[in-house]
C-alpha cells in the first residue's frame, strides 16, 4: 500500500511513500479494516474519509483491535455511494493519505 505523506509545512511537500498502513479489502462494499503497525500508533488517532467533493463523511477516533504486532481498526462506509473516497489517518504525529472504493 502506497500512501501520500505531509509534512507540517503543508501540501507543497506531499510525497509518495510506503507506509505502516494497510487498508483492505479495496474496493469494497463499504466495509474496511485498516491494520497500523502497533509501534507506529501515538496517543490520540483518528481517522477521516473524505469524497472527491471534498466534503468529510466519516470521522472519528481509532479505538484499536490489537492483533499480534499490528492494530485494526474497522470503519463502516457502507452507506456512502460507490466512488472513490480519500481516507487521511492521523497517527504518531503523521497524517497518511490513501485511496479507497466503494462498490457495492
Amino acid at each position: 500500500m502506497y500512501c501520500l505523506t505531509v509534512d507540517a509545512l503543508g501540501a507543497n511537500n506531499i510525497e509518495v511513500s510506503s507506509g505502516p498502513i494497510n487498508v483492505y479489502p479495496n474496493p469494497a462494499n463499504g466495509e474496511f479494516t485498516v491494520s497500523i503497525k502497533s509501534e507506529e500508533l501515538g496517543i490520540t488517532n483518528d481517522v477521516e474519509v473524505y469524497n472527491m467533493l471534498g466534503e468529510k463523511v466519516y470521522s472519528q477516533p481509532l479505538i484499536p483491535i490489537v492483533i499480534g504486532t499490528n492494530s485494526s481498526f474497522l470503519i463502516d462506509l457502507s452507506s456512502q455511494p460507490n466512488g472513490i473516497y480519500l481516507i487521511k489517518l492521523n497517527f504518531c504525529n503523521q497524517i497518511q493519505y490513501s485511496k479507497i472504493v466503494i462498490s457495492h
